[in-house]
């Protein structure tokens, strides 16, 4: 099976949690990210913050309907594979989705001018907008 998310990460190295997620194509939701070293050596990623924008507008988005996503990636070097574990919890309706799987990455270089228009959010927003 194979899946594809949408999203856009912002760094801002002047920030206490600098990477901030736009998810989709038309990026309403932005989600702050805690990131960390792993127990296998891999990357771990917890989202925090979740504002939602309209225009000019930035309101704070209820973690009663949401919840806190759990992400760590890592290298298994046995298997010749990247490993995945997610969990997706809410402090109300308690665990919502957990999968455990690999995955296959392919890196490519591409200068931001060649990025074809389909492929970008149809809105960014930009760091200090989060501040």
């Amino acid at each position: 099976m194979t899946s594809q998310i949408s999203l856009t990460a912002v760094s801002d190295s002047r920030k206490q949690n600098p990477v901030v997620d736009h998810l989709g194509s038309h990026p309403h939701l932005a989600v702050d990210l805690d990131l960390s070293v792993g127990e296998r050596g891999g990357i771990c990623i917890r989202s925090g913050a979740q504002p939602f924008y309209e225009g000019l507008s930035r309101l704070s988005f209820p973690f009663f309907f949401s919840g806190i996503a759990e992400v760590c990636e890592w290298s298994d070097e046995d298997e010749e594979e990247f490993k995945i574990q997610v969990h997706l919890t809410s402090r109300t309706w308690g665990r919502l989705f957990g999968h455990r799987g690999s995955l296959d990455a392919t890196w490519q270089k591409v200068e931001l001018e060649k990025i074809p228009d389909h492929i970008k959010p149809e809105r960014e927003e930009r760091c200090q907008d989060f501040d």
